[in-house]
């Protein structure tokens, strides 16, 4: 995105027609890298390059109302507005066509009226920047942040109508639909956003509108940079302590995320345990328990190639096509799902069923005891549930597939086996289930991570209540 914008404000007045004769071909070239790295915002996450395109006509509009207008530097333009359009032809046509059958996508309303409740996996409501900085890293509302707008707002000269206007559009979009009333009773709606959600086009798909926090950011970092060059060219701040600003800044920001644990960059240990790699060598579809579950295992694919039952999208109903929705109706997927649900409330399976599920390509059932143990909280019976029960989940659950499958063929650390299909291959001798593997718990029953847990502790994680102070 910022080599997007890097070239967009490099296309400038020169123009195209030599005077000699023929095109500038690298004035040409110029224009349509522009485009194309803007069509490739786009493709690396379609609303990214929507802003991205917003903020463009923004400056563009503001070029031109400060003059002089240039028919060569509107030319340009439009040479990256062009190829900005074929980069972006195949996914914008397929959108077009898709029109209002997008699921979760709901229609009607008026401009001062919120947004009708979303039919999604994520959430019922837009996810705003007002409702989101309560929750999780703060994105706007920190020190740096307000300073370095300020700075632009208040000393950018020039660069405040530019950069400084950019960045207040840009966080007004990123507000949403509606504020949080300050007082019990329905929110305020902002009639901007929704004149937009109804008459953009795909503005409605934007679930997310806090994310145009991005484009108030990066103008936000070119004004205040604007601002700097020119002080330094005036020989206002022409010292070497001007060239620690800009490591002050970075040193700042760094600190501000490292305050919420987001720096250094989380990470996590993605090592594929060593049953992935059998599977892989063997062949068929996996099953993988907890069903309807996001889960990392996802991740691993690339390492036993085969197919999964719902991947990636197993969790999210709103997307299944119809077959998946006959696939959830087969008795053993339903008896698996029942499971790590309520174990002691199994669903009767037909063997027919099992022979289906073979004939689509599936051989394994592989049930994750450690996600067991993660997501025993959601289960309905888990309220009333004693304590000897929740710490036996995983093990009642592992016994309920054994009863309809017979004894797993393999075991990983929380990694349990089962075969769909007879005569199954026998796994290394490391990977051979023993009483000792079946029912000892040798993971971690703990697995928040740092950040999550300092959110919770400061109220800063949603729906939960804030701690008492």
């Amino acid at each position: 995105m910022p080599l997007a914008l890097l070239f967009f404000l490099r296309l400038d007045e020169r123009p195209l027609w030599r005077a000699a004769g023929g095109l500038d071909r690298r004035l040409v070239g110029e224009s349509l890298l522009a485009g194309l790295l803007v069509g490739l915002v786009g493709w690396t996450y379609w609303f990214l390059g929507y802003f991205l395109g917003l903020l463009l006509l923004y400056l563009a509009a503001d070029r031109l109302l400060r003059g002089p207008r240039s028919g060569a530097l509107i030319a340009k333009w439009a040479l990256a507005a062009g190829a900005t359009a074929l980069v972006i032809a195949p996914a914008a046509l397929a959108m077009a066509k898709a029109g209002s059958s997008v699921p979760g996508l709901v229609e009607g309303g008026s401009i001062f009226e919120p947004p009708p409740a979303l039919a999604n996996n994520v959430s019922a409501s837009l996810h705003g920047l007002v409702a989101l900085e309560r929750f999780g890293q703060p994105m706007a509302t920190n020190p740096l942040w307000a300073l370095a707008l300020g700075a632009v707002l208040l000393l950018g000269g020039a660069a405040r109508r530019t950069w400084g206007g950019a960045a207040l559009l840009s966080l007004v979009v990123a507000v949403g639909p509606v504020v949080p009333s300050p007082t019990p009773g329905e929110p305020w709606v902002l009639p901007w956003y929704m004149a937009a959600y109804h008459h953009l086009p795909w503005f409605d798909r934007l679930w997310f509108p806090y994310r145009m926090v991005v484009i108030a950011q990066l103008a936000t970092v070119v004004g205040l940079a604007t601002l700097l060059a020119a002080r330094w060219e005036a020989g206002a701040t022409r010292s070497r302590w001007a060239l620690l600003l800009p490591i002050g800044l970075l040193g700042w920001n760094l600190y501000e995320n490292h305050r919420y644990l987001a720096f250094p960059l989380v990470s996590r240990d993605l090592r594929p345990p060593a049953a992935y790699d059998w599977l892989r060598e063997v062949g068929g579809g996996l099953i993988e328990m907890p069903i309807g579950l996001a889960r990392t295992s996802i991740a691993f694919q690339p390492v036993h190639q085969q197919v999964t039952f719902g991947g990636m999208a197993e969790n999210a109903t709103l997307f299944w096509p119809a077959g998946m929705k006959r696939r959830m109706n087969n008795s053993l997927i339903r008896h698996l799902r029942q499971l790590t649900r309520d174990p002691f409330d199994p669903f009767p399976v037909k063997a027919t069923d099992q022979v289906s599920l073979v004939g689509e390509g599936f051989s394994w059932v592989v049930l994750d005891r450690q996600m067991v143990d993660a997501d025993l909280h959601n289960w309905p019976w888990f309220p009333n549930a004693s304590a000897a029960q929740r710490d036996q989940a995983p093990f009642l659950v592992q016994a309920g597939v054994s009863a309809v499958l017979g004894e797993p063929v393999a075991v990983d650390g929380p990694l349990v086996i089962w075969s769909l299909v007879a005569d199954p291959a026998v796994p290394p001798a490391p990977l051979r289930p023993t009483p000792a593997t079946l029912q000892t718990r040798d993971w971690a029953l703990d697995t928040m991570p740092a950040y999550e847990r300092l959110y919770r502790e400061q109220g800063r994680f949603e729906g939960e209540p804030a701690p008492p102070p």
